[in-house]
């Protein structure tokens, strides 16, 4: 990275931004970001997107196709970092731009995608629910797509954030039909809603129904990824938890302990996953009254 960094910088040095070649420096400020991004510099690349932006709307203006793409690259990079609340005014004005230009249907869709999971996580659910619905709303209109699906998927993690299960469920068995015509039930996407389905009937407590669907998103994402992938481990961590919601404590307690036996070979001893793996082993300890056990995992 280091010598692709000199490269590319010393190439952005000897240009001039102008009209005539506007189009190779944001071509070269693409690519150093790029790099800052992979050694996990988003605020140095935060910066280089910013600094071009400035001068694309100092140039052409606000309503320029390159500035709601550059609006785009600095917005997801803010949600990277954590930023929420700057993030929403990025991808506000972009939505403006890319309306007032024209900008194609599925681009302003995927904006609005993004200005309900801000609001999401800002917890701001009534404005995220509106962003959400009129972004399913145009993408109905353009048939039955994997985007849809996502889409029904984001609100039922809406109203499960919101409390209404029973909502949530409705909009994830949308999206399983929408995949199941498209994809034939065999897809990650698929995967997917089948864990935020098991994830809704965890949220009633239905945890038969839970670990149901768990599986058979294990199923799907081990047929994809191969058994010790994280994803495969976090959805088996999910069957865990359900079997220790029914008091099924031996069970969970083998669950747990394979994805711990997989995720000592795969991962660093410190990391989140193990430790979030052992807390739950610790739990199991506690409820059955092993407590030296419980202390010696926690």
């Amino acid at each position: 990275y280091d010598e692709s960094l000199a490269k590319y910088t010393k190439a952005f040095s000897m240009m001039s931004f102008n009209p005539q070649n506007f189009r190779e420096t944001l071509e070269a400020t693409n690519n150093i970001a790029i790099i800052h991004c992979k050694r996990g510099g988003y605020n140095v690349a935060i910066s280089w997107y910013l600094d071009v932006l400035t001068k694309v709307k100092a140039e052409f203006g606000l309503y320029h196709a390159e500035v709601v793409n550059l609006l785009r690259k600095v917005g997801v990079l803010t949600i990277k970092i954590g930023d929420y609340q700057t993030c929403l005014e990025y991808f506000s004005t972009e939505l403006e731009v890319r309306i007032e230009i024209g900008s194609r249907p599925c681009d302003i869709i995927f904006t609005k995608r993004c200005l309900g999971d801000i609001h999401r996580r800002l917890k701001n659910y009534d404005e995220s629910l509106g962003y959400f619905t009129e972004a399913i709303d145009q993408q109905q209109s353009m048939g039955r797509s994997k985007t849809l699906a996502s889409l029904f998927n984001a609100i039922g993690v809406l109203q499960i954030n919101k409390g209404n299960v029973a909502d949530a469920l409705q909009h994830f068995e949308n999206a399983h039909d929408v995949l199941k015509e498209i994809e034939g039930n065999n897809d990650l996407s698929t995967a997917t809603t089948l864990q935020n389905k098991g994830n809704a009937y965890y949220a009633k407590e239905s945890f038969d129904k839970a670990i149901i669907s768990y599986r058979s998103s294990m199923r799907l994402l081990k047929k994809a990824l191969g058994d010790d992938h994280e994803e495969v481990l976090g959805s088996l961590s999910n069957i865990g938890k359900a079997y220790f919601g029914r008091g099924l404590f031996g069970e969970a307690m083998q669950i747990f302990e394979l994805v711990l036996l997989r995720q000592t070979t795969s991962l660093k001893d410190d990391s989140l996953e193990r430790s979030k793996t052992l807390s739950s082993i610790a739990e199991i300890h506690l409820k059955r009254g092993s407590y030296s056990e419980s202390v010696m995992c926690y």
